[in-house]
């Protein structure tokens, strides 16, 4: 797997991303859609949630995912995970304001 991410990272492969999102998209799916799910919001909020982590993970050519320094495949699914609790915890405080503004 941490070969898989060296692909998409060294040598913009974009089948190695593709190959690497399939696998690891239930992992940010998953902690995404616990907390949004968990707080009432609907399966098309997490969605839109983890496509925005897709994207931002994608741009500049991975810079984002450039940031990985673990070693190993749970290091890297800790790493996912954190990333959709924080993305997911922003969307609420934005969605949050949003609501009390209206």
């Amino acid at each position: 797997m941490i070969d898989l991410l060296r692909r998409c990272l060294e040598d913009d492969d974009g089948e190695a991303w593709h190959e690497f999102w399939t696998i690891f998209q239930e992992v940010v799916l998953g902690s995404v859609g616990k907390l949004l799910l968990s707080a009432g919001y609907r399966r098309d909020d997490v969605d839109d949630v983890t496509m925005d982590i897709y994207v931002r993970l994608a741009e500049s050519h991975y810079r984002r995912l450039k940031t990985f320094r673990g070693s190993d495949l749970s290091q890297l699914s800790h790493w996912l995970r954190r990333i959709g609790v924080n993305s997911a915890r922003d969307w609420l405080r934005a969605n949050l304001k949003h609501r009390i503004r209206q």
